[in-house]
This record gives structure tokens, sequence and C-alpha cells, in this order.
């Protein structure tokens, strides 16, 4: 497929045997194809063409209110051909499937946001079919599909990277798998009937495909900006060891699903000098943007209500001296990377930490167990 026509070309002769041209005139800019279909657009316009022997057959067409981003024609489970095509637009930022071969539009999802769609994809894990969408600011939406309806439901989204994914499907195992290609790639496989996401040991992947041959079988070649590598993906439920350094002691950890965080219960140590508290060095908590502090954390004297001795914060603290600092990190299940955090008073003792829901409430929360230091002011 060219950006003019879309070809058919014999193997060995390399003869053009079939030729199409959109009608309009206008330039092929999205593609997507399997074995014997084919589905091209050319801006807001959508055309589907059958792969027959000797001829390309123009099947169906649409128009659509804007312009196309992104394509997939991927049969599902273990069908040859595909029933329905996924799309998704730029403008409206949606993700759209069509019914084949009418292309009539069967459901519209919209994603929200000002970040358009790059990619998608259907897929099958574990006899349940999906619809994947990435963005071009790493994010990506899957939703589960009904293939004769065309129905998307249960919502979810999850962060991948920092740049526009391209996702792509491989076989390993006998099982489906996804390759995520971005600054932080990532395999999508399933297991126990969800998806689970596993960073790959590369730093940056750009394109990716299948390669089988006889001297690389069942492998994947991977395009960087300036190189290929040519690999193969190890089994991927194998237990891998990553180490995420922090700057600063983890105490306790607790991961809250809905979200799809961790949160880390972790400790610092500050440096009392003329001017308050100092971090001894740059750490997790204090590098984040997002951050928040519990009341009274300034470093003054604060009276406990009902008692008759005063609770001392840094004043109490001697020039020099070594004062440990309690934080509650927030950090991506995918990424790492540390979401927002919140500094508990020098004399809060974190101790204990869980993920819940309170009663009738939907939101879930984040409950932390601590132990107050008093200090009795002389």
């Amino acid at each position: 497929v060219t950006p003019i026509s879309a070809r058919l070309v014999t193997i060995r002769g390399k003869t053009l045997v079939s030729e199409w041209r959109p009608p309009t005139e206008k330039n092929i800019i999205i593609v997507a194809c399997n074995e014997s279909q084919l589905v091209v657009s050319t801006g807001n316009q959508v055309y589907y063409l059958e792969i027959h022997s000797n001829e390309l057959i123009l099947k169906g067409e649409t128009t659509l209110d804007v312009e196309v981003s992104c394509l997939d024609i991927s049969p599902l489970a273990d069908s040859s051909v595909a029933d329905i095509v996924a799309v998704g637009l730029w403008t409206d930022n949606s993700a759209r499937i069509l019914h084949l071969p009418t292309l009539q539009e069967a459901y519209k999802e919209l994603l929200g946001g000002d970040i358009m769609p790059r990619s998608i994809l259907m897929a099958t894990f574990e006899g349940h079919d999906y619809l994947l969408c990435a963005l071009g600011d790493g994010s990506m939406y899957y939703f589960l599909l009904h293939r004769e309806s065309g129905v998307l439901r249960d919502k979810k989204k999850v962060t991948l990277g920092t740049q526009p994914t391209v996702l792509r499907t491989f076989r390993s195992l006998n099982s489906t798998n996804v390759f995520a290609c971005s600054d932080r790639p990532t395999v999508i496989y399933s297991s126990n009937h969800k998806l689970v996401f596993s960073n790959v040991n590369l730093k940056e992947v750009n394109q990716m495909c299948s390669l089988n041959s006889e001297a690389y079988p069942d492998s994947l070649a991977l395009a960087t900006a300036t190189s290929v590598t040519i690999g193969t993906i190890d089994e991927i439920q194998k237990l891998h060891i990553r180490t995420i350094p922090l700057q600063e002691s983890p105490r306790r950890i607790a991961y809250q699903e809905s979200t799809q965080v961790f949160g880390v219960i972790t400790c610092r140590i500050d440096i009392q000098d003329s001017t308050g508290l100092s971090p001894v060095r740059q750490s997790a908590s204090t590098m984040t943007q997002a951050v928040t502090v519990s009341s009274n954390a300034s470093g003054s004297a604060v009276n406990k209500s009902g008692g008759s001795s005063s609770v001392v914060a840094g004043a109490a603290a001697e020039y020099g001296q070594e004062v440990e600092i309690h934080n509650l990190l927030i950090i991506d299940q995918n990424t790492f990377e540390v979401l927002a955090a919140h500094q508990f008073m020098p004399q809060e003792y974190a101790m204990s930490l869980i993920s819940c829901q309170l009663s009738h409430d939907p939101a879930t929360y984040f409950i932390v167990g601590e132990f107050e230091l008093a200090l009795t002011s002389l």
C-alpha cells in the first residue's frame, strides 16, 4: 500500500495483478490489514477491500464526521477474517467499532480529555475479546469487546509510558500477547483472566514485528531510532526483579487496584539548621512536584489539646540534630513514577498502611496508622 494506491503483486514474478485507487484521489494516510482484508483511510473516508487471488475488491466505504487517526482489522479468537473494524478518531477523541462489510457504526466510545488516540488494536486473551486504544501521552484505555454487537464495556486506563505508543500483537508459547512500543516498552498478556503489564528490559522501541525463520525462530524484530534488535521474549510470567531507587527507607507498602498505584510509607533523615529542617539529600519525597504536608509541620511549637504538655516539632531539635521525617508516596504500578507525596509532622511516625473503602463511599482511600511522639517542653 502506497499513499496513492493499494497494489496486489505476485510473490515470484513481482508482477502487478491488481491496483485500487481512492475514488476521491486523496492520499491514503492510515492502513490496516490481515491476510485477506484491507481497510484504508484518506482522512475522514474509510474504505474496506477484500484481497482475492488476482484482485482487490472494494466491499464498503463510509464517511465519518472527523478524520481517522488509527485503524485495526485484526481477526479475533481463532477466526481468519474480521467481522468488525476498530477506528480511532481525531478531534472528538473517540474509539468506534464498525461492522463489516458495510462499515456501519456499531458503537462509539468517547475517551475524553485532550489527548488523541494514536494506536488501536483488537485482541483475544484467554477467550475474552478486548479493544486496546493507546493515546499520544503514553496512556492506554482498554475495554471488553462484544464481538457481535461491537459494544465496549468495563473501561479501564493504564499508563505505559510518556510518549505515543504503538500496539502490535505477537504469539508466544501458543498464546496471544501485545507489545506496546514506546519509551517504556511493555508486554501485555492475560493471567487468570486479567490483563498484566510487564516491562521489557529495553529503553525504547519505536516499532516491532514478529520474525520466524530458520535462523531466528519465534523471534521479534524491534526497531529504535538508530538500530534494529532481534530477540525473544522469555517466559512472560517469569519473575523479574527491578530496583526502584527512592533514596529514602521504605517501611510499609499497600496496593490500590482501583487506581493502579502503590502506597509506600518511607522515612528520610532531615538535619536541623538555622532555617529549620533540611533533607540530607534529594529523594523521592522531595523531588516529586505534588507534595502535601500535614498541618502544623512548619517547625513551631504546637500545644496538644486536652493536655498540659506541649508537643514540640522542629523547634525541639538542636542545631545539627538528625530528625526522622515520615512520608506517604503514591507510585504508579507500571512506570514506578512517584505521582505524589505526603509529608507527616516531624514527631509523627507512620507505622501501618492499608487501602480500603469506607461504608457506602465509592472512593478508595489509603489509611495510615501512626503514633505521635510527645516531647515535654521544659
